[in-house]
């Protein structure tokens, strides 16, 4: 799976990518899965619900000694040497496994939050058990804002390179949920696509690649970038359902958490698939 921005103005605010293994599931004897890892989750922090607890996701979760997922930023900036901000250092951002395996890797992107009220920004409600990502005070000037960064999430830049490549997922891919908003309320022509993999270029498979060999070489993959995706709009509690298919424009301009955008693409696939 690769979530592209196509971004004209502003930036798309990803809160949470949450993959369920419907299809997948058939193999291992229709039994489901009671909760979803690190592997499956995206938030860009930690969570402590107990019936879906994320853990080790967070920004400082970056001990690669702890036995547990962790993260690497590039550039790895000091955050603790500027004013704090909802932006923290590193516009490359890889999650690994306790043995080095990578799982989410984020090109041309930032993470961080939308601090709530600040120049009438648009943000994703979330939810009680949602952990700080920054435990410090946002300032802009000699303005300070409250400490709610609960609302982690990854900022995709304003560039046509910011994209998340998940995982390989070789039980597939049941449903892809995700939440998005545009978090400026002028610009409405911003617009993000997903794609998916289930084979190699031509040109990889006379190099000898494999679907699993080819790793994290992302460009010998076969994308497709038609992929529908049902979208659900909510805007001011009210739910509109509709397809899109290759791109969703971003045009939200109600601000606050009034207006967002939830997809919800059901592939049932259960072969290898990124």
């Amino acid at each position: 799976m690769k979530i592209r921005g196509m971004m004209i103005y502003g930036r798309a605010v990803w809160l949470a990518i949450a993959v369920a293994l419907f299809a997948g599931e058939r193999a291992r004897g229709d039994l489901p899965y009671s909760t979803l890892g690190n592997d499956r989750v995206l938030l860009m922090n930690n969570d402590s619900r107990e019936d879906g607890k994320i853990e080790n996701q967070g920004y400082y979760d970056t001990n690669s000694t702890a036995g547990v997922t962790y993260w690497t930023h590039e550039p790895a900036n000091d955050n603790t040497k500027i004013d704090t901000r909802p932006l923290l250092h590193g516009t490359t951002h890889v999650l690994y496994t306790a043995d080095g395996s990578r799982l989410w890797y984020l090109a041309d992107c930032r993470a961080g939050y939308v601090p709530p009220g600040t120049k009438n920004r648009n943000f994703i409600p979330w939810t009680t058990s949602a952990q700080k990502s920054n435990p410090e005070v946002f300032r802009i000037g000699s303005v300070r804002y409250p400490t709610n960064e609960v609302n982690s999430c990854i900022l995709m830049r304003n560039a046509n390179d910011s994209i998340i490549y998940s995982p390989l997922y070789d039980e597939g891919i049941g449903t892809i949920y995700a939440d998005v908003v545009n978090s400026y309320t002028t610009y409405t022509n911003s617009s993000i696509a997903l794609d998916i993999a289930t084979n190699l270029t031509a040109d990889a498979v006379v190099d000898g690649l494999t679907f699993s060999t080819a790793g994290m070489a992302y460009d010998k993959y076969d994308w497709q970038t038609n992929v529908t995706m049902t979208v659900l709009t909510v805007s001011n509690s009210v739910v509109v359902s509709t397809n899109v298919t290759a791109s969703l424009t971003l045009d939200v301009t109600d601000g606050g958490t009034v207006r967002y955008f939830r997809i919800r693409t059901r592939l049932d696939y259960s072969g290898p698939i990124r």
